[in-house]
């Protein structure tokens, strides 16, 4: 996908957002967007209510614990890839 197209897409799932506030996946596809274009801090927080609204989804996990890793934040990372190995094998 190109840059224009993840920032269309970005906004799409903050539009989906205003109407379904409690949607995880709309979180988490928010934070795979903002992780594409770069913006780590916007991502995790993305990620953070995505798994606050579905604790037991290991993608959400998987995908924070990257963000975690770009961040150099090692420890959390691995706790996230544990939570991720978890939900994935449930």
């Amino acid at each position: 996908m190109q840059l224009g197209q993840y920032q269309r897409a970005l906004f799409d799932f903050s539009s989906a957002l205003r109407l379904e506030s409690g949607n995880a996946t709309y979180h988490a596809n928010k934070g795979n967007c903002y992780q594409q274009l770069n913006q780590i801090d916007q991502a995790l927080e993305a990620y953070d209510q995505a798994i606050s609204l579905n604790k037991h989804n290991g993608l959400f996990y998987l995908n924070r614990a990257l963000v975690y890793g770009k961040r150099a934040e090692y420890n959390r990372a691995i706790e996230d890839y544990k939570s991720a190995l978890k939900y994935f094998n449930e």
